[in-house]
């Protein structure tokens, strides 16, 4: 097995799944010596079992990813993949991986510190793969932070436009990430939606996530974008450490004047691993959130988060400016699928 959780707990995960191995980080250097060899003791990043104890090899190197081979889509089925704010096929390309921003409440145990990049021409035979092999007309760039080096993000467009392709994108990134050039080029290149994490609408809240970003640089981002003809999708959270009630309800006003085509909202969750994390203590009876934590900061309480999610749902798309915008936009079936994940919300 592998994920977040083995990289967090190997040993736990070891006697709570009763797996072989978990491979401690990322996977792909990993998994092939796994599967191939007798010996697992000279395979870094791993915990397996031996004699019925737990051993640990280490922690892995980060992972050269402008050295992984170009992706098998001949055995990817792409009927079976889709996104609900993009349609199908639907296939995930990753140009970087990692983040140079340290988020209080942001889990990378999978990625490490830093940031490491694919060449723009690798990134591009990727996408070409993709569509000429698997027929991919629809795609999501998953890095962490597509537009964090202005440059690479320009050359893979470049390299888009250049190729013409009927292939339409996304990505997520910062709001101060952004400008006029960038989105025109991004237009250009297929970009049709961009996720942006705001976080809150208090700036004091903003400021303890270390997030460093302005409300102002926010509002910059997505009115460029919104300019630009791309849609955007902005998350939102409540129950930060130490935040009121009254700063809650300024991140839901916040959102709505930013008025993006899509808001998400969630509760804070203290992942282990993330530095809002050890404010919270493990629950004794190991109910709750991930290995035993709780999954609410402490001092708020859960119902009441649940039920300002609902409410923040409730209030931001049945507003009547927002539903006669996005009817304007003439665009049934993108709305037909809001609907489906918006009622998905609020069950």
């Amino acid at each position: 097995i592998m994920g977040a959780h083995g990289s967090l707990f190997p040993g736990e995960m070891l006697q709570q799944t009763g797996a072989r191995a978990v491979i401690i980080g990322e996977p792909e250097e990993t998994l092939l010596p796994l599967v191939t060899r007798n010996d697992w003791s000279s395979i870094p990043g791993l915990a397996f079992r031996e004699g019925g104890k737990a051993s640990f090899t280490g922690a892995p190197a980060p992972a050269k990813i402008e050295e992984f081979p170009v992706p098998s889509f001949h055995l990817i089925d792409p009927s079976r993949y889709y996104y609900e704010l993009m349609g199908r096929p639907f296939f995930l390309f990753e140009s970087s991986r990692g983040c140079p921003y340290e988020c209080s409440f942001c889990l990378k145990a999978m990625y490490g510190k830093g940031i490491r990049r694919k060449p723009a021409g690798k990134v591009m035979t990727e996408v070409e793969r993709a569509i000429s092999i698997a027929g991919a007309c629809r795609g999501y760039f998953i890095d962490l932070e597509f537009t964090t080096n202005r440059d690479h993000a320009m050359e893979i467009c470049s390299g888009l436009i250049s190729r013409n392709y009927p292939f339409s994108w996304c990505c997520q990134t910062r709001a101060d990430a952004v400008d006029a050039e960038l989105l025109k080029h991004m237009k250009r290149a297929g970009c049709r939606l961009i996720h942006f994490g705001v976080e809150s609408g208090s700036q004091r809240v903003l400021d303890g996530t270390n997030k460093r970003i302005t409300h102002e640089a926010i509002r910059r981002g997505i009115r460029l974008s919104g300019e630009a003809g791309i849609e955007t999708a902005c998350f939102f959270m409540f129950g930060f450490p130490g935040e009121l009630r009254s700063e809650m309800e300024e991140t839901l006003s916040f959102a709505k004047e930013l008025n993006p085509t899509y808001a998400s909202f969630h509760e804070v969750t203290p992942y282990p691993g993330t530095r809002i994390g050890p404010m919270s203590t493990p629950l004794q009876n190991g109910s709750g959130g991930e290995m035993g934590f709780p999954a609410y900061c402490p001092g708020h309480d859960p119902h009441f988060l649940d039920t300002m999610v609902r409410r923040a749902y409730l209030s931001y798309y049945l507003r009547l400016p927002y539903i006669l915008s996005r009817l304007k936009q003439g665009n049934p079936r993108s709305l037909l699928r809001q609907i489906r994940l918006f009622s998905g919300f609020i069950r």
